[in-house]
């Protein structure tokens, strides 16, 4: 409202489309005052000793929700009629409806991605199913998943519109023949643009908000890039604008969210389906001259499709789980049917609930002392892993080392950061002494022992926000 309110008030004064930017402009300065405010509490934050969990709760979720609120402040220089403003501004009116054109295309062709199509039901499940497991590990399986499913449209569409591309823009909008190369880039970024995408639900689980604020920043760059670019390149120049904040955006939120959740792009994945895209634009190559007519430009889409998808049958980049849509669904798997590994699930269950008993008496014995609760802490936990007899556990908090009996370093490790406020204050670590046979992470198992290590961690974090 009041954005809108003040670009009325702007508009209907002489200022025009100038007011326009300047306007835009102050409302970003506006919002880095507010991240740098929010910086400083933060700072100030770490200072407190004294917090009960209901007021963190409490803190924790007003915070949520004005990050969700003030980040869509820097949303307005990511929309193209910002881009548009700029050209309008620049080159007139001919250039802004050219790009007008491209714009309206691009996001046409996004909205046909799975991502944009089923986000509504992907969201939700998203989130569900990462609260029912809470395990990093289940982050990870959907947002690869999510990443496969976006490219194997988003890829071939590019792939297609570089080489059909012309043939396009000749039948259906042949008064705009200059925008061909402009669409085939606005397309490339929109790929870019998908995974950044499934990228900020991996974000929004781990409720860290503010690095979707803070990457806004580089839709100041955008606004800067467009003003410089447009006045070197012309509309070339304001889609590679575009398209490098939007890659500069998810290198940041990439990178930064690292410190919460380890991704991995399914690099494989990938060239497989670049391979199969690449095989299907070079037949539909061969074939592109007889496009003349719709029914012919029709039936050529249709053949390249029909290839693509039968080579992403044959060479699937997808695991016989993610076909079954294990990864989303709630689809039982073969270890939660299984009487013998539900036993094994149940034994470990029963170590792990022990423990975290036992730690609710140490935090109640030595409420007055975090040292010493963590001193005694160490010591129960090797019994809750698979392999108690070859367990050591190792306990780092403010700068102090806490081991237990017969600790050593190995290479089989399970580690978990303890955070406070959000800062990392220390970390959990589990080493096994000797190897034993491989499981679903080397020797630990990815729905027991990690299990193990995420209850605790989250109960440590509890627990010593309420001794600090």
């Amino acid at each position: 409202a009041l954005r809108a309110g003040l670009v009325l008030i702007v508009l209907l004064s002489s200022w025009g489309l100038k007011g326009v930017i300047i306007t835009e402009a102050s409302l970003f300065a506006l919002q880095t005052l507010f991240l740098i405010a929010t910086f400083f509490i933060k700072v100030k934050k770490r200072k407190i000793k004294k917090a009960t969990l209901k007021e963190y709760g409490f803190r924790k979720l007003a915070r949520y929700a004005i990050y969700c609120f003030f980040q869509d402040i820097g949303d307005i220089f990511f929309d193209a009629s910002t881009d548009i403003f700029v050209i309008s501004y620049m080159g007139g009116n001919t250039p802004a409806g050219l790009y007008g054109m491209v714009a309206s295309i691009g996001m046409m062709v996004y909205k046909w991605t799975p991502l944009h199509l089923m986000v509504d039901i992907i969201r939700p499940v998203f989130f569900r199913r990462y609260a029912r497991l809470n395990t990093d590990q289940s982050l990870k399986e959907m947002f690869t998943s999510i990443v496969k499913a976006q490219l194997v449209l988003s890829m071939p569409m590019f792939f297609g519109f570089a080489i059909l591309g012309n043939k396009f823009v000749t039948l259906f909008f042949p008064r705009y023949q200059g925008i061909y190369l402009l669409l085939v880039l606005f397309i490339l970024f929109t790929v870019i643009r998908g995974i950044r995408t499934a990228l900020e639900l991996v974000i929004y689980a781990k409720q860290r908000v503010e690095i979707i604020l803070e990457s806004k920043i580089f839709s100041l760059y955008n606004l800067l890039a467009d003003i410089l670019y447009f006045s070197i390149w012309g509309l070339i120049g304001i889609v590679l604008a575009t398209g490098t904040a939007e890659l500069f955006r998810f290198i940041f939120l990439w990178f930064r969210s690292s410190r919460d959740v380890k991704l991995r792009l399914p690099l494989k994945a990938i060239f497989i389906l670049l391979l199969d895209s690449v095989v299907m634009a070079a037949l539909v190559f061969i074939f592109r001259d007889y496009a003349t007519s719709y029914l012919n430009f029709f039936f050529l889409i249709l053949g390249g499709a029909a290839i693509y998808f039968t080579l992403v049958y044959f060479i699937s980049p997808f695991s016989e789980r993610e076909k079954a849509l294990r990864f989303l669904l709630p689809i039982p798997d073969e270890s939660e049917t299984d009487p013998a590994k539900i036993e094994v699930a149940l034994l470990e269950r029963i170590k792990e609930l022990n423990c975290m008993y036992a730690m609710a008496i140490l935090a109640e014995r030595y409420s007055d002392s975090i040292e010493d609760f963590l001193r005694n802490l160490v010591s129960i936990l090797p019994p809750s892993w698979q392999y108690p007899e070859i367990t050591c556990a190792r306990i780092t908090f403010d700068g102090a080392t806490y081991k237990s009996p017969q600790f050593r370093v190995s290479k089989w490790r399970q580690s978990s950061r303890i955070l406070i406020y959000n800062e990392p204050m220390g970390e959990v670590e589990v080493f096994y002494l000797e190897e034993r046979p491989p499981e679903d992470e080397g020797p630990f198992l990815k729905a027991v022992s990690y299990t193990h290590l995420r209850a605790h961690e989250t109960s440590l974090h509890l627990v010593c926000r309420l001794l600090l």
